[in-house]
């Protein structure tokens, strides 16, 4: 069986896209699969991707709050955030605006994936309402179905419980993306539509780290594209919703394996 193998990865591929999510493989010389060739297939064995895909973005990045007798807007920057990473980003914005930093604080229940927030109001701070019908954070931290939330001096401090769960891991799984083979043919999607994937991988580690898979029974995706030179191939790393995947400046790789019967 002819075979030819593969070691893509965006450090050193002929072209790359600027958030790294495509890779663009130059095959020299190029590849020909023989018009009379049975069972055309590719197959990753193995990929390597960093899960570091960010949570917070321009969609969901947005905390309004009334303080000190006027709207605040905290606009979190992009990245992957914990629930401390909120609270520390948070408590520097309100340090910024001369605030104390503990006025506004989240507290993760972790039996029921559910945040609750917890506010003090006092003199400096004066009566808190949290905004969370004008926040686009609201459904990131489970606080999209609250009624705003007003803590006044008098009362010192209180909690108010998320009605839904937080939502920070928003990683289920990467799909790479194949286009120049004609993969798309024997592939469908879970919206039932036809889709270029040849690999998915699920995050085993914890955010931050290089997520390592090994196949052990890897897909033999069916290849269409025979009969002529193919020159090219490009790659696309995308998510769950077969959105592009910002890597962060991080590098991704994988090895696949393109055979035929003659």
């Amino acid at each position: 069986m002819p075979h030819v193998t593969l070691l893509v990865s965006s450090a050193n591929a002929s072209s790359v896209s600027t958030d790294k999510s495509e890779i663009t493989y130059r095959l020299k010389p190029a590849l020909n699969i023989p018009k009379d060739a049975k069972n055309a297939s590719i197959q990753v064995n193995n990929s390597r991707i960093w899960f570091n895909t960010p949570n917070v973005n321009s969609t969901n990045n947005v905390l309004q709050f009334v303080m000190g007798g006027s709207t605040q807007t905290w606009t979190a920057d992009h990245g992957l955030y914990s629930l401390g990473d909120i609270n520390t980003s948070l408590a520097y914005f309100l340090h910024s605006i001369n605030m104390p930093e503990d006025a506004i604080q989240f507290v993760g229940l972790g039996y029921t994936g559910k945040l609750l927030v917890h506010v003090k109001a006092t003199v400096a701070t004066g009566d808190i309402t949290m905004l969370w019908s004008s926040s686009t954070m609201d459904t990131f931290l489970g606080f999209n179905t609250n009624s705003n939330f007003t803590i006044i001096v008098a009362d010192d401090e209180e909690s108010q419980v998320a009605n839904l769960k937080a939502v920070f891991n928003t990683m289920s799984f990467w799909c790479i993306e194949c286009h120049g083979l004609g993969c798309g043919e024997h592939m469908f999607a879970e919206n039932g539509e036809q889709a270029e994937i040849i690999h998915t991988a699920a995050p085993v580690v914890s955010p931050g780290q290089q997520n390592i898979y090994e196949a052990v029974h890897p897909l033999k995706c069916p290849i269409t594209t025979v009969g002529h030179q193919i020159p090219q191939i490009s790659f696309v790393l995308t998510d769950q919703n077969h959105q592009r995947v910002d890597t962060q400046g991080e590098d991704w790789s994988f090895t696949a394996v393109i055979s035929w019967d003659e």
